[in-house]
């Protein structure tokens, strides 16, 4: 992040694999002027036990997060896929964070302290960074 100075800031975890249009993220976060988040909706609470839950506004705009939480509030995870503005780049760099390879604990930190709007897609996305997740990608495509 250091070596970032002017512009907003594509940040995917590199073990996504996704369909959803990130030109969606962008116009969401021009929208706004905030800072957005790809988010997706499962009915499947184990998996939003190992990944975390959001809590919307009725604008879209990320009001609660958890990483990992063992009784889920909502059906809706973010996806480690974010487009961060030059403003909460600069709010970031600031902060010291507990572990920088979180993802999570960007968005924990910056909806608090900045607005933070979330892109809700239908399209496919998976964390290939397990062998189940991975098979299950393996399936889809």
């Amino acid at each position: 992040m250091k070596f970032i100075k002017e512009d907003d800031l594509f940040l995917i975890a590199s073990d996504n694999l996704f369909e959803f249009n990130l030109n969606e993220l962008i116009k969401l976060s021009n929208k706004r002027c905030a800072s957005s988040a790809a988010l997706k909706e499962t009915y499947n609470r184990e998996l939003i036990k190992k990944y975390n839950h959001i809590l919307l506004d009725k604008n879209n705009k990320i009001v609660f997060y958890e990483e990992k939480p063992e009784e889920p509030k909502s059906r809706i995870f973010s996806t480690a896929c974010y487009l961060l503005k030059k403003q909460d780049i600069e709010k970031i760099k600031k902060h010291n964070f507990q572990n920088s390879d979180n993802f999570g604990e960007i968005i924990s930190f910056l909806h608090k302290e900045s607005q933070v709007y979330g892109y809700l897609s239908d399209k496919f996305w998976c964390d290939i960074g397990s062998f189940e997740e991975l098979e299950k990608a393996k399936e889809y495509f």
